[in-house]
């Protein structure tokens, strides 16, 4: 890391991590598993992949038997989005803390926990789909992973009800655990998604406070919008661990920890891609997040730098015309895209650090690989 920018992007670790710690090759290796599928017999050993398909294979089962036959049209925009291919990072992220927490327990071989923490990581990618759905209608968005979104094609109304069907769905495979403290956890991902739009579309308000406050504001909306449905599918899944060895609650914790810390540098990283990548690698226009009118950690950088130039352009939501080009430019000449590449390894640092405690397995190791994955998007 360029010295330089150690000591800003440092503090600002520094403070999130003091204030969120009261919160409760470098691919992934095909990793031993026991599928969810009933016509294989436990315990069949399968890979990450065959999971990740259980997983997608079970959403869309659930969508054609709960959807309302009279009106298939929520049917197809709740199957949408599971039909395109995506990251898949909060599934496999998901699995793979279960079997690291799972194995540290000595508890790798229980086919019926696995297949209580399968629910968990299917609930989570129908919760993170159901809001890109909203999310596309919020921003009136046209494209979706290089693909037409749901509002595009089937209007705004049946994106939000689509969304709205899907969460519902999740909720209630979460319920069929039977599991009060994973019921608590995963309902915290739909009041921290809920929390963090608006705290994205109040971001869009001028703003009169520090640019230190506000960068705080920026990764606390950046948890819950995206981090929170990582740090807490993590945490449900080591709790289902928990609960079938004791009392003690402190993987949970780890594994909060590690899905927070990670969740945050994904975004870091998204936003640094916003400036960089072309529309085709990112399934969506580039510099779109300007064309909103928000301000991410890469123009946040920027305006320390060049204060005069930027924030009347951050004041007025770039709303002006030629405004998110300008923005653009102050933020090439800054070294706001190197400081926020330098936060984001510091969140990926910090995520491999949580789960040393960990006893040495294959899961963990692609624990960490995974936050290497995440670094490797930008370099």
């Amino acid at each position: 890391m360029n010295t330089q920018l150690k000591p800003t992007v440092s503090r600002l670790f520094r403070q999130w991590s003091q204030k969120r710690s009261s919160s409760s090759s470098k691919s992934l290796q095909a990793y031993p598993g026991i599928i969810m599928n009933k016509d294989v017999h436990p315990p069949h050993k399968q890979t990450q992949g065959d999971e990740i398909r259980a997983i997608f294979r079970g959403i869309n089962v659930d969508v054609l038997s709960y959807g309302p036959k009279d009106a298939i049209e929520v049917t197809n925009v709740a199957k949408h989005y599971f039909n395109t291919e995506g990251k898949n990072v909060r599934s496999n992220m998901t699995l793979l803390m279960a079997k690291a927490v799972s194995t540290h327990l000595g508890l790798q071989l229980d086919f019926n926990l696995f297949k209580d923490q399968m629910k968990v990581a299917q609930a989570a990618e129908m919760y993170h789909t159901a809001s890109l759905m909203h999310d596309d209608v919020l921003d009136h968005a046209d494209l979706r992973r290089g693909q037409p979104s749901v509002n595009s094609l089937w209007g705004e109304l049946s994106s939000v009800y689509g969304g709205d069907f899907t969460m519902g769905l999740a909720t209630s495979e979460v319920a069929k655990l039977k599991n009060d403290e994973v019921f608590h956890s995963m309902s915290k991902i739909l009041e921290s998604l809920v929390i963090g739009e608006l705290q994205q579309m109040s971001a869009t308000r001028p703003l009169t406070d520090s640019s230190a406050h506000r960068f705080q504001r920026y990764l606390t909306k950046t948890f819950n919008k995206t981090a929170s449905l990582m740090a807490y599918s993590c945490q449900s899944v080591a709790i289902l661990t928990e609960c079938k060895a004791g009392p003690d609650r402190t993987l949970s914790k780890m594994a909060f920890n590690y899905g927070k810390d990670l969740g945050v540098a994904f975004q870091l990283v998204d936003d640094w891609l916003d400036f960089v990548a072309d529309a085709e690698l990112l399934g969506k226009p580039s510099a779109a997040d300007l064309k909103l009118g928000l301000a991410t950690a890469p123009v946040l950088f920027a305006s320390e730098e060049y204060p005069l130039e930027m924030e009347p352009l951050i004041h007025r939501k770039f709303a002006r015309p030629n405004d998110a080009e300008r923005a653009l430019k102050i933020v090439m000449k800054s070294e706001g895209l190197d400081k926020t590449k330098a936060l984001a390894e510091q969140f990926c640092q910090s995520a491999i650090h949580e789960i040393r405690p960990l006893k040495s397995s294959l899961a963990k190791q692609n624990l960490e690989d995974l936050a290497e994955l995440v670094l490797d998007r930008i370099k």
